[in-house]
Formats: structure tokens, C-alpha cells, sequence
């Protein structure tokens, strides 16, 4: 049987009281509570190819999971 939320969010914490190292927290933290937006962190070649792939994703030039997958695939041999 599935555990209810309230189980696995106390087995969660239950788990978290056992970390002793810092950075592990740190990510936790910046998950839970980010400070700033994570574009910001990007470079402008980054933001750049995200911005050309959603054009592109506008004007209907896309290309099925399925399909890549296989070209990736064929790719490797």
C-alpha cells in the first residue's frame, strides 16, 4: 500500500536529521527557498540557443522524442 503524504513527508524529515553535510543542505535549501532566478545564472549563448529552441517550437519546427531517439541511436554506429 502506498504511503500517505504525511508518512513519506515524516520519513523525509526523519532522513534529513541525519545529514551532516553542508553542501547537501545547501542544495536543499536552494531547492526549497531559491533566491534568485536561474536565468540569471545562464550565460547569453545558454539564453540564447533556449530562446532560438522556443521560436522554433512556435513555428511548429519540432521533432518527436521517438523519432530523435532513433536518429541519436542510428548515430552511434
Amino acid at each position: 500500500m502506498a504511503a500517505t503524504l504525511e508518512a513519506r513527508k515524516l520519513n523525509i524529515l526523519e532522513h534529513l536529521a541525519e545529514v551532516d553535510d553542508g553542501a547537501v543542505i545547501h542544495q536543499i535549501e536552494n531547492l526549497l527557498f531559491p533566491k534568485h532566478d536561474w536565468w540569471q545564472d545562464l550565460s547569453e549563448r545558454e539564453k540564447n540557443s533556449i530562446l532560438i529552441g522556443a521560436n522554433q517550437a512556435k513555428e511548429g519546427k519540432t521533432v518527436a522524442f521517438e523519432a530523435l531517439m532513433q536518429k541519436l541511436d542510428s548515430n552511434k554506429r
